[in-house]
């Protein structure tokens, strides 16, 4: 039985999967992904300033004419293991400087 107003099918529409040249596999990419140039220099200006929380690395960002949400800038930095100070400054320790 169906929902009043809804019919029996319903239309999802899927994003088709983009073939990744490289390596052949098969991968989603948003169209609004942040370039990979600009994840280097977030990570870059993350571990120089390990001690900067999101907010405050979106303002140094911004002296580097790079305009991020600060959402964006703790997403980068989580899925490289970097969303916490600590875990900045033992990469910062494992990479050799103190």
């Amino acid at each position: 039985m169906t929902p009043a107003g809804i019919s029996g099918h319903v239309n999802v529409w899927f994003r088709q999967p983009i073939l990744n040249n490289e390596s052949g596999s098969r991968r989603k990419v948003h169209p609004q992904t942040t370039p990979p140039e600009v994840v280097a220099k977030v990570i870059e200006i993350a571990l120089q300033r390990p001690m900067l929380g999101c907010c405050k690395l979106v303002a140094e960002l911004k002296h580097h004419n790079i305009l991020l949400s600060s959402p964006t800038v703790q997403k980068i930095l989580v899925r490289r293991q970097l969303g916490l100070r600590r875990q900045r400054v033992e990469r910062l320790l494992e990479l050799g400087h103190d």
